[in-house]
């Protein structure tokens, strides 16, 4: 009986709002993506710029960014006197995530949903720089500069955003029944 009643509801909703109206009450792969891309860059500008922010709103940046990051004085980058908010390897996942992100929102919902096949082997092949200079420096056998770490965290960060877009791209909003309790939109007249 519930479920009867629950797929009656559904149906009536359908009858009630125009193809048109529930069109414009869905959202989009476009519009996710561009939510992400716009919330990864304005979050990487945040962290970066945290060295130049009043004293409370540094504090929050560094307080969140010691949550992923050791912060660990020797293994990061400064801003005149004052450390950045996460190491100079972050700071290059960061950087690329950047990158990523808007380099997702300029290829396009066809370009990230054909990339899908080809996100794993690129995951791989992009954490071997990061992997390289890690093993490296546990082994002793290589002191990385802060540029080497920085530099080697770019492509994970940008593979790692594009593979977020990716998977808010292809997201099936179609299928999502319109939002209850919301009337139709009305036009402006």
């Amino acid at each position: 009986m519930f479920q009867d009643r629950t797929s009656l509801d559904s149906h009536a909703m359908r009858r009630a709002v125009s193809p048109d109206q529930s069109r414009m009450m869905r959202a989009t792969p476009g519009a996710a993506v561009g939510v992400l891309a716009c919330a990864l860059v304005a979050g990487v500008a945040i962290v970066l710029a945290a060295p130049t922010l009043p004293r409370w709103p540094a504090a929050i940046v560094y307080g969140l960014a010691s949550i992923v990051c050791h912060q660990r004085p020797e293994r990061s980058f400064y801003w005149g006197t004052v450390q950045f908010a996460v190491c100079a390897r972050c700071t290059g996942l960061y950087a690329g995530a950047a990158i990523g992100a808007l380099a997702a929102l300029a290829a396009g919902h066809a370009r990230l949903a054909a990339a899908v096949p080809r996100l794993p082997p690129a995951l791989v092949l992009a954490a071997v720089p990061t992997a390289a200079t890690v093993a490296a420096e546990w082994a002793g056998m290589w002191a990385t500069s802060h540029a080497a770490r920085a530099w080697a965290g770019v492509p994970l960060g940008a593979i790692g955003a594009i593979t977020l877009a990716v998977a808010a791209a292809t997201l099936h909003y179609s299928g999502w029944p319109p939002r209850r309790g919301l009337p139709p939109p009305h036009p402006h007249s």
